[in-house]
């Protein structure tokens, strides 16, 4: 009887471990997704590879020629702020874009204020942002890619009824606030 008792015990841990491993396996998984496409952003998103990465105190980005417009691609956050307030404009530029990994991992971030020049917010930029509570996204977003804020779970979003970012968070069940049309 005692073997028995044993036996299902043994069992039963052996299948806890192999659970507790297929979890951590499926977070590891997440975020090395994440960290490929940091690597591969220049591919992903179609950037012609001549174009210089700018450091810029609290920024990298790309200066694209967009029909004879330029545009800024942010591509990383270099900033410690809890309150991050992204420029609507770099050296008289309109910064468009969000890059890939923006801020992934980002532990200081609090809150994003995207401005209404952004249209686009490229794939786990805000990638387990642990202490991120909200980032306020503008009806000028129309794209928002996958993983955008993969484990970063405190995050709401704020934005207007039915607009993409909305719809976004209802889609990724991801917390969110209408904000008032002033």
């Amino acid at each position: 009887m005692k073997s028995n008792f044993y036996d299902n015990k043994l069992i039963k841990i052996v299948i806890c471990f192999i659970l507790i491993i297929f979890v951590i396996g499926l977070l590891l998984n997440r975020l090395y997704i994440c960290k490929f496409i940091n690597q591969n952003d220049n591919e992903n998103n179609n950037i012609d590879s001549s174009y210089n990465v700018t450091v810029d105190g609290l920024y990298n980005y790309y200066v694209c020629d967009n029909n004879s417009a330029k545009e800024i691609y942010i591509t990383k956050y270099n900033g410690e702020e809890k309150s991050v307030i992204i420029p609507n404009m770099i050296d008289d530029v309109v910064v468009t874009q969000i890059g890939d990994s923006c801020f992934t991992l980002n532990d200081e971030i609090v809150s994003v204020q995207i401005p209404n020049t952004i249209t686009h917010i490229g794939t786990c930029a805000f990638a387990g942002c642990k202490n991120l509570k909200s980032v306020t996204i503008p009806d000028s977003v129309k794209t928002i890619d996958p993983y955008v804020f993969v484990d970063s779970d405190n995050v709401t979003i704020y934005s207007f009824e039915n607009s993409f970012a909305i719809n976004y968070a209802k889609e990724y069940s991801i917390k969110y606030n209408l904000k008032k049309i002033n």
